[in-house]
């Protein structure tokens, strides 16, 4: 993931092995930045085709939200997506290969480009920008959204979600997040920059101001016939200095059962899973989840 979870990214993965560090080649593996964002660009003007066709625009936000989560069914699960080799920050859009976070973060920021009524390759960079940077402004690896603690605020700011975890019984807790700085090493950045960890440790303080909230797991099986489909959630982890360590999407069914689609690192690649109180039982390290629920866009956010 990544702390940006699956974001502190495959840090967390790899360090506290939540899920196993291998996984399965494509056929066709890309073998260049370019060759990733050529056939990137492919998908996303497959799915607007699509979404156009069906008349997809239409459709409530949650509901475009799990439509465009399903046609990554079966994409590869590949950590590491974001980091770069020279060191420089850039918004990468990959959908040739996802993490957890980035499933869900593509599949929203098509869905709300989709909505704006814009179609572009630039218009869903400028969209997945604003998502996942502080304020929606990239300057660099720390303005980065890395822990989803904080993705959760910004964006909550930004009226792109609202929480609603507290309404279907959440309960606050305290945490002191440090994870990224604690496991520097973990992350290419960090090791070859030590600046950056003073800053990015900067951030965690301002992070463990605010209490989290989660439904505990015990309650989980009692408010899933509350979730709606697109409704985003986060897998609170037990680990003292991490917010969460997995995320991915509700699907609700025919039979109004709240499944969970995500990215994967167990069955490398995204899959549309059990109901969610099932699926998570597959993570150990989880104290329960986190619920969010994305707002209808507007044309300024």
């Amino acid at each position: 993931m990544k702390p940006n979870v699956c974001f502190p990214l495959i840090g967390i993965f790899l360090v506290l092995g939540i899920s196993s560090p291998a996984r399965s080649a494509p056929s066709s593996r890309p073998t260049s930045r370019a060759s990733v964002e050529t056939r990137s660009q492919e998908i996303f003007k497959r799915i607007l085709h699509k979404a156009r066709k069906h008349s997809w625009k239409s459709l409530p936000l949650g509901s475009l939200v799990g439509r465009i989560g399903e046609q990554f069914l079966n994409v590869p699960y590949k950590g590491g997506t974001l980091e770069t080799s020279d060191g420089v920050e850039r918004c990468i859009v990959n959908l040739v290969a996802l993490d957890c976070v980035t499933f869900f973060e593509n599949s929203l920021a098509i869905a709300r480009i989709i909505k704006k009524g814009k179609s572009r390759w630039a218009d869903l960079i400028k969209e997945v920008t604003y998502l996942r940077y502080r304020k929606g402004k990239r300057n660099g690896y720390t303005s980065r959204l890395h822990y989803m603690a904080e993705w959760n605020q910004d964006n909550q700011a930004k009226k792109v979600i609202q929480p609603i975890t507290q309404s279907l019984g959440g309960v606050s807790y305290n945490k002191t997040i440090s994870f990224m700085s604690k496991h520097a090493k973990a992350y290419r950045a960090l090791r070859n920059n030590p600046k950056l960890v003073t800053a990015i440790a900067r951030i965690e303080r301002h992070i463990s101001q605010k209490p989290l909230f989660s439904v505990p797991l015990a309650k989980l099986q009692g408010i899933e016939s509350k979730l709606r489909t697109g409704d985003i959630v986060l897998l609170a982890s037990v680990t003292p200095s991490l917010d969460y360590g997995h995320t991915g999407l509700i699907v609700v069914d025919k039979k109004g059962r709240a499944l969970f689609m995500h990215a994967s690192p167990a069955q490398k690649k995204v899959v549309l899973d059990k109901p969610l109180h099932q699926a998570i039982t597959a993570y150990k390290r989880v104290i329960g989840v986190t619920v969010l629920r994305p707002l209808e866009p507007t044309s300024q956010r």
